[in-house]
């Protein structure tokens, strides 16, 4: 009875990621990332990535599968692929690339699947590039998500392995957002947001924004050297990096908060049974941002750790949701800088420990 249980709770976490994205962050703005207009530039965009990994030229004879919300396999066609097989673990998104393709006569070259890559074991070496974008850190588990689809790549060909990286300032300030969110339904906060970004409209690219870092089910986070480390052990070689000028565990000021590495495979997938668990990209190994053994040489970065530790004392104190809230969206203004101003750098330390202070004052204030 308790195995059956836990197999129906293993399922309901699962689908939570699917039902997320279909309804909350990329569902919610489906429209904009299909028209016209996005998939034009998409389209100079992933020629660029394509041409970065040297597969463009080869594409044309390539079996590409994409996994995601769809757009990229739209673009991928129309680049000149020979075949897609696109995979989505949102059931909404898939019947809506379906519908999508069923209008635009594509479903003789784009073929779309719903299916949980952590779970659902994909056909072995069968694709010639495999584009993960945005997808890896979302992962129930990494490392069975990313070797299923490792081991669906045909030998000589490349992956791509778009990914959040470890000891940036965003996901540092984003691990602060994700603690105070527990409280906060979800549902509450995707109007909310929509009444304070777009008067009221959930079709919002800020609000799909604003949902995507605060409310996705998982956001496990590697440094590039824990993927590195990964795919060698299964049987690749890391061929191109892009936005990662170092391999450093912390880097807040210089590193992005993503980057990319591409892989070849060289040879037979290797079981993952058979990876020593220091090397898997796992839950016990995922990193988390606001342990402050990791801070040692960063006086400023423990400092704003020591304000939260203090805000959530208080807060068992007064529970106060509203302020929390308004906490949340301007933690969220410093933490996403690139998406509200168009720069990144520098980390913003003094706005971030100002907005510490005062909710520590107001929360003392308030009765």
């Amino acid at each position: 009875m308790v195995k059956v249980l836990e197999g129906k709770m293993r399922k309901k976490i699962f689908d939570l990621t699917g039902k997320f994205y279909g309804n909350y962050s990329f569902g919610n703005i489906y429209h904009i990332l299909f028209s016209d207009e996005e998939l034009l530039n998409l389209k100079l965009y992933l020629k660029q990535d394509l041409l970065k990994s040297k597969v463009l030229k080869k594409i044309k004879n390539y079996h590409i599968m994409d996994v995601g919300p769809g757009r990229h396999s739209i673009v991928f066609h129309k680049l000149g692929a020979k075949k897609i097989s696109h995979y989505d673990i949102s059931k909404e998104q898939v019947k809506r690339v379906k519908k999508y393709l069923k209008a635009k006569s594509l479903y003789k070259k784009i073929s779309s699947y719903n299916k949980n890559l952590v779970k659902d074991k994909l056909p072995k070496e069968k694709f010639d590039f495999i584009f993960l974008n945005g997808i890896l850190q979302h992962f129930s588990d990494v490392s069975k998500g990313l070797h299923n689809c490792a081991n669906s790549l045909k030998i000589n060909r490349k992956i791509w392995c778009y990914f959040y990286r470890s000891g940036t300032f965003r996901w540092f300030v984003n691990s602060m957002i994700r603690d105070l969110i527990k409280n906060i339904k979800i549902d509450e906060a995707f109007y909310s947001s929509a009444l304070v970004h777009s008067y009221g409209k959930v079709s919002d690219l800020t609000v799909s924004e604003i949902m995507d870092d605060l409310f996705v089910p998982h956001i496990n986070l590697f440094t590039p050297y824990q993927y590195k480390i990964f795919m060698e052990e299964i049987g690749f070689k890391l061929v191109k990096k892009i936005n990662i000028k170092n391999f450093k565990n912390i880097d807040h000021k210089n590193s992005h908060h993503s980057g990319v590495m591409v892989f070849e495979k060289i040879k037979e997938t290797k079981k993952i049974e058979l990876i020593p668990k220091k090397k898997l990209l796992s839950k016990v190994n995922s990193i988390n941002q606001l342990n402050k053994k990791y801070y040692k040489s960063h006086l400023k970065i423990k400092e704003c750790i020591n304000l939260f530790d203090q805000l959530k004392r208080q807060l068992k104190k007064n529970k106060s949701k509203i302020l929390v809230w308004s906490l949340i969206l301007s933690l969220n203004k410093i933490s996403n800088k690139l998406y509200y101003t168009g720069k990144e750098f520098p980390p913003d330390y003094e706005n971030l420990k100002k907005s510490l202070v005062v909710a520590i004052k107001f929360l003392k204030t308030i009765k």
